[in-house]
């Protein structure tokens, strides 16, 4: 069985993405009772007011306090506060596997949670790395005004992006890893793909820094 950790910065999508897959799987009408169900939980037995953004992430977590981040819509940063795995079992093209149950790690983002997000990393055979893909084109916008204002939160941008990738390059190189952008709908991206290339392209910038090379990347 395959173990996959996702990774990556706060407020990305990793435990979003994890959610879609475990719900894969789910017709319509199996998809509205669950979430129904998951309603009820959350209103009658953990006393929180629901919020539909709350129903990808209760497949993965029924914490209180990370189910309580997702009360108000624009607070969701940080929201996954421990390490969380999921056991999936994934479409199979091939007739010939047999093995598609994988493990699915989610891990925290945030900077003050470091600990648990490497330790999680460590368990890996198989990278996810998440990038917001709109925060990039926010980098490369800073990077063009070249502003001295603006040097301390293009170093922070940085910063949040190589740490990752370093720490996988350092102590997880022997393992296959995928690059996805997320948030190619945010207003400063709306799905245009000039844009979107404009960020692959930094990113394959930062991989190449990172000592990682050239590496296809998923948006």
């Amino acid at each position: 069985m395959c173990n996959i950790v996702i990774f990556g910065p706060a407020g990305v999508g990793k435990t979003t993405l994890i959610g879609y897959l475990a719900l894969a799987s789910y017709s319509d009408v199996d998809f509205d009772r669950y979430a129904q169900k998951i309603k009820r939980i959350i209103i009658d037995e953990l006393g929180i007011e629901f919020n539909k953004e709350m129903i990808l992430p209760s497949c993965i977590s029924m914490d209180r306090d990370e189910l309580q981040s997702y009360q108000e819509k624009n607070n969701m940063i940080g929201t996954t506060k421990r390490i969380h795995r999921s056991r999936i079992s994934l479409p199979v093209s091939n007739p010939s596997l047999t093995q598609n149950k994988c493990i699915f790690i989610d891990t925290p983002g945030t900077h003050a949670r470091i600990a648990e997000k490497y330790r999680g990393i460590f368990e890996g055979d198989l990278g996810i790395y998440i990038i917001n893909c709109s925060e990039i084109i926010d980098l490369i916008d800073l990077e063009q005004r070249n502003v001295i204002y603006d040097q301390k939160k293009l170093e922070g941008l940085l910063c949040k992006y190589l740490e990752p990738l370093r720490f996988w390059h350092v102590y997880k190189s022997h393992s296959p890893l995928i690059i996805i952008l997320s948030k190619i709908d945010a207003n400063n991206v709306g799905f245009k793909e000039e844009i979107i290339q404009k960020a692959v392209f930094r990113v394959q910038e930062m991989l190449i820094s990172a000592n990682f090379g050239e590496r296809e990347i998923i948006a």
